[in-house]
């Protein structure tokens, strides 16, 4: 038999080659087991489907957490929102509360700063970025976590498609995401929570590095003197001032007590998924996962979507359940609602084909959907407009998917993606069927020959300017469609 020796205290043990592999393979099962976990047992669920109300129990989450937070998330910005959060944040460390934040470091879209990491730093929050690019890693430039989540005390979190900024509150007054997050209470955030620990101790997580203006802010009594004008510029921003007040008054108001109209359900049987921190073909699991739940669909798929761009893997799954005969129903964006304009122009190519097949589409457009949540109808603003961030899917109206996953190449490919799946709990998805519904009142969808129904076209709502940029787009977006 094949022996090996290990150290031990200064002594030698021989081991048999067996027992090491045995230990070998079950170090991989444990880490398999880590980025997929099914549990049995209550849950405690709530969807937030309203902006304001999805904030606000986010700012509840952070202030009565008591021991720690984990936040991860792929934008986190330095407005109002993130303003507001970060003060809260930064209270909850000076009760003794350990905060971390890990932020996706992507080119496209600047987390907090480092001035601000800094001056957080120094009250005990931690912050890390994931896979910052130099010029030595442009490799890997796509490779971002676009994992959204908050958990409080390892027990309670917020997950689901916003991401930290006004836009996904409905609170910017040009242009606001229609969104969705659920509030999760219950044994699979633990597990959640140590996927969190996992990717925080990852070598493509990096401290923000320290400038040289950040240690001259040091004085040597240990008071912070405020010397850079970047400093300055953070202090602001980290400070509670009577606009980040304002604003927060404006999110109540806004909410008008609605967030507790949201019921309570209880999901019995939950399974959380995600892909692994590491480059590679061999960290995808979320794809894999999500595609095997289509494929066991017996009767209906009911998907919510903002971007819409097939593979040949998907494309296939999709039109194998076309060809047996089970429902498919697709609600995403319309050229008008869309915030990746390229996008459109590939899904419009497309969805002709989709709808011939027998796909029941509805594009969104740019208007506000009802307020299920709502005690009374929501001004709606028409300056504002309204596009489709919401990831969810609903299988056989039994299982309810919320999701970070967007139907798109990027996520299939490139992105850190997770979800959460409630198996066998008609009552959640029936309350998500409900939402999604409510979405298709200002859609438009389809004929049977795979033309808008109302007549107006593919860029209805859209401006001269937009519909010459739509032209403008066409050979781009049929060159670049794989890489969106």
């Amino acid at each position: 038999m094949v022996r090996c020796s290990i150290a031990l205290n200064g002594e030698k043990m021989k081991l048999p080659m067996r027992f090491i592999i045995f230990f070998l393979l079950l170090s991989f099962t444990v880490k398999g087991e880590l980025y997929q976990q099914r549990l049995q047992g209550p849950h405690q669920v709530r969807i937030l489907e309203e902006g304001p109300a999805s904030y606000l129990e986010r700012l509840e989450l952070i202030r009565s957490a008591e021991k720690t937070l984990d936040i991860e998330y792929f934008i986190f910005r330095q407005d109002r929102a993130g303003q507001v959060l970060v003060q809260a944040l930064k209270e909850r460390a000076l009760k003794g509360v350990k905060v971390r934040i890990l932020i996706d470091k992507s080119p496209l879209a600047p987390p907090l700063g480092a001035d601000v990491a800094f001056l957080l730093s120094l009250y005990g929050v931690e912050i890390k970025y994931f896979n910052p690019i130099t010029f030595l890693s442009l490799s890997r430039a796509f490779h971002r976590t676009h994992r959204k989540f908050i958990i409080a005390d390892g027990g309670r979190m917020i997950t689901g498609g916003r991401n930290i900024g006004e836009e996904y509150y409905l609170l910017k007054k040009d242009f606001s995401f229609i969104d969705r997050d659920i509030y999760v209470e219950g044994p699979i955030v633990a597990n959640i929570a140590q996927t969190f620990e996992a990717f925080w101790a990852h070598s493509l997580s990096k401290k923000p590095k320290v400038k040289r203006y950040h240690r001259r802010a040091i004085s040597g009594d240990g008071k912070l003197k405020l010397r850079h004008r970047r400093i300055k510029k953070a202090w602001k921003f980290f400070l509670p001032d009577a606009k980040a007040q304002q604003f927060q008054v404006s999110v109540e108001q806004a909410d008008n007590g609605n967030r507790a109209l949201a019921p309570t359900l209880t999901c019995q049987d939950m399974e959380f998924v995600s892909d692994r921190p590491d480059p590679g073909k061999a960290s995808r699991l979320f794809a894999d996962v999500f595609y095997a739940q289509l494929e066991q669909t017996k009767q209906k798929v009911l998907m919510e979507t903002p971007y819409f761009i097939t593979m040949e893997r998907d494309q296939k799954i999709l039109e194998n359940l076309l060809t047996q005969g089970i429902s498919l129903e697709l609600v995403t964006n319309s050229t008008n609602s869309n915030n990746h304009p390229m996008v459109s122009n590939v899904l419009n190519r497309m969805i002709r084909g989709w709808v011939l097949k027998g796909m029941k589409a509805s594009f969104m457009t740019a208007h506000r959907p009802p307020c299920l949540y709502c005690s009374e109808a929501p001004v709606a603003d028409e300056k504002v407009t309204y596009g489709l961030h919401s990831k969810s899917t609903v299988i056989d109206d039994k299982t309810a998917m919320f999701i970070t996953f967007n139907m798109d190449p990027q996520s299939q490919l490139r992105s850190i993606e997770m979800g959460l799946f409630c198996h066998d709990g008609p009552a959640l998805a029936q309350e998500l069927t409900k939402l999604i519904e409510g979405h298709k009142q200002v859609s438009f969808s389809f004929d049977k020959d795979g033309r808008p129904d109302n007549g107006l076209g593919l860029l209805q709502g859209t401006d001269p300017w937009e519909k010459f940029m739509y032209f403008l787009r066409f050979l781009p977006s049929l060159m670049f469609a794989q890489l969106l």
